[in-house]
């Protein structure tokens, strides 16, 4: 029986570099999984981002001229990363941090000055993340329950 090399490929990716990758340290995992982004180290963070009920993995990443944040689901989800341009995050001052998702429709749209995006939830289990910049710029990260996706917001 012939396999498809397209088979091939996820099974070597489900048996070999997954298994590889979960001993390594979030850092080492997007650094393997996106070259050419300066990962730090110290801002790994670890939440139930997914909604999964398990934790995923987050990093914070400098590019040229860009704010990267890598994700790494638990199991088998293959790693995202999201990308953000200087003009709406600094890459020189951003951070990155947890943030939690209790919160009330009626609060958000008075904290917020608009009604909740689409897919976004409150939870007393799922986490979102915060990144921000010393020039003020926020932006809020969170899992689309609807796209079943990452998404995000302007803050």
């Amino acid at each position: 029986m012939r396999i498809p090399p397209a088979r091939l490929l996820a099974l070597a990716l489900a048996f070999v570099v997954l298994p590889v990758m979960a001993s390594m340290t979030t850092a080492q995992q997007a650094a393997a999984a996106f070259p050419g982004t300066q990962w730090e180290r110290d801002s790994a963070l670890a939440d139930n981002f997914d909604c999964s009920g398990h934790p995923t993995s987050a990093i914070l990443g400098r590019a040229k001229g860009r704010t990267e944040v890598a994700l790494f689901p638990s199991g088998a989800g293959a790693p995202v990363l999201l990308s953000y341009p200087e003009r709406l995050l600094d890459p020189k001052t951003a951070t990155l941090t947890v943030e939690p998702l209790l919160f009330s429709m009626k609060d958000f749209l008075m904290d917020n000055g608009r009604p909740v995006p689409p897919g976004l939830e409150p939870s007393e289990t799922c986490a979102g993340l915060l990144l921000t910049d010393a020039a003020g710029h926020v932006i809020h990260v969170y899992w689309n329950r609807e796209r079943k996706a990452f998404d995000d917001w302007l803050g």
